[in-house]
């Protein structure tokens, strides 16, 4: 089985394309460092074909699967024929913060930074949390074990999405209450307020 990964440089997408090995599966690693089977700046329309072209060269026969670690797909589209009829699985993981190099080079480098993050996204189970959790999670989407799952999120968070909806269905984004809020403000003017790297 071939898997294209883009993002696989560092990261989630490392861990994700590391699994995909260790289970025999011949991962397609693709992002900007010298270690990617494809090299491409995903952040264009040339790198984007690019990458496209590469890959088909690495596989002309057929891709088995696509984890875009490094994109978001679009879950509304995954029931029409062109997907789910052409039996093209289409899912996403939210992950919460974890522990990659990005996470400790950005967010969790400030101590004001991380107060915001533990108040608007909160973790029960840790902050920053593991990364292979959520690689298993891709790695399970990209399976013929969930050759009947298409159109889902699944949350890979520490339990951030049900601490924040609560009992109720999720409708359309989370409602703070009024301290989360004042804090998660007073804590950001801080950040911006403090030079950068300052506890």
């Amino acid at each position: 089985m071939r898997r294209a990964i883009p993002g696989a440089d560092s990261g989630i997408g490392a861990a994700v394309a590391g699994r995909l090995e260790r289970d025999g599966a011949r991962a397609i690693r693709c992002g900007i460092t010298e270690t990617a089977d494809v090299r491409a700046d995903l952040t264009t329309p040339a790198g984007r074909a690019s990458a496209v072209d590469q890959v088909r060269g690495l596989a002309p026969a057929r891709i088995d699967g696509v984890a875009l670690v490094a994109g978001s797909p679009n879950g509304r589209n995954a029931g029409r024929d062109d997907w789910a009829g052409a039996g093209i699985l289409l899912n996403a993981v939210a992950p919460g913060i974890v522990e990659t190099e990005t996470a400790r080079r950005t967010m969790l480098a400030d101590g004001a930074n991380l107060r915001v993050l533990q108040d608007a996204l909160p973790q029960p189970l840790g902050m920053p949390g593991p990364v292979e959790p959520v690689a298993a999670a891709i790695t399970w989407l990209l399976s013929p074990d969930a050759a009947f799952t298409t159109g889902q999120i699944l949350f890979v968070d520490g339990g951030a999405e049900t601490t924040l909806r609560g009992e109720a269905p999720f409708v359309s984004g989370v409602r703070y209450g009024p301290l989360r809020m004042a804090r998660m403000i007073a804590w950001t003017v801080i950040s911006r307020l403090r030079p950068r790297g300052g506890r």
